[in-house]
């Protein structure tokens, strides 16, 4: 928190793999939030990250056919 509200702490950008790419969107964000977390691990040294969204997302509960359990962890 910085003056009150959330800001970012970094930006990454890179290219999703072809099967990333090829994912519903709600699944890309989830693939892009993974992504970033595994890219920054050098800056925060282990310490906690919390990650905010402007929404629920739960995978847990409901099943994809889009994903096998491999691709999820």
């Amino acid at each position: 928190v910085h003056g009150g509200a959330y800001r970012p702490a970094a930006y990454f950008s890179a290219i999703f793999d072809p099967v990333t790419a090829a994912l519903p969107g709600c699944l890309r964000a989830v693939a892009a939030v993974c992504q970033s977390l595994s890219q920054c691990e050098g800056v925060v040294m282990g310490y906690p990250v919390t990650v905010m969204i402007p929404h629920s997302v739960e995978l847990t509960r409901t099943k994809t056919h889009h994903l096998m359990g491999a691709r999820l962890t």
